[in-house]
């Protein structure tokens, strides 16, 4: 009987919890492709538009995000904290890939446009 008590307890627990709440781990993954996108871009529009992206993939409005990052902010800001600091690191190197990654497609470019031209 105990067990039975236990089991409709854990139900009527999660049952009763916020309908569609986002968990730490999403959030993660939305808020990095997020700063990826924007960093990615030097153009503002385009870069706006590859965020929109980024929502409309997690099926989330850019105001319902900000409304997540408040709640954590206001009832879990340690956690919230962490998180940005490891999404921050992650980032990083994400964006140092991109950078790479571009820095030798220009290259690349230039030295076919060398050769080219010498022709």
């Amino acid at each position: 009987m105990k067990k039975i008590i236990m089991i409709l307890s854990l139900v009527l627990v999660f049952a009763c919890s916020e309908e569609g709440e986002m968990t730490d781990e999403k959030f993660i993954q939305i808020y990095q492709e997020v700063l990826i996108a924007r960093e990615s871009t030097v153009d503002r529009e385009e870069g706006t538009s590859k965020v929109n992206e980024v929502f409309e993939k997690y099926n989330i409005s850019e105001p319902e995000f900000r409304k997540v990052y408040l709640k954590m902010s206001s009832e879990k800001p340690k956690r919230l904290a962490e998180m940005l600091d490891s999404i921050r690191i992650q980032t990083e190197v994400e964006i140092r890939n991109i950078d790479s990654t571009r820095k030798a497609s220009e290259m690349k470019k230039d030295t076919n446009s060398t050769t080219k031209s010498d022709k």
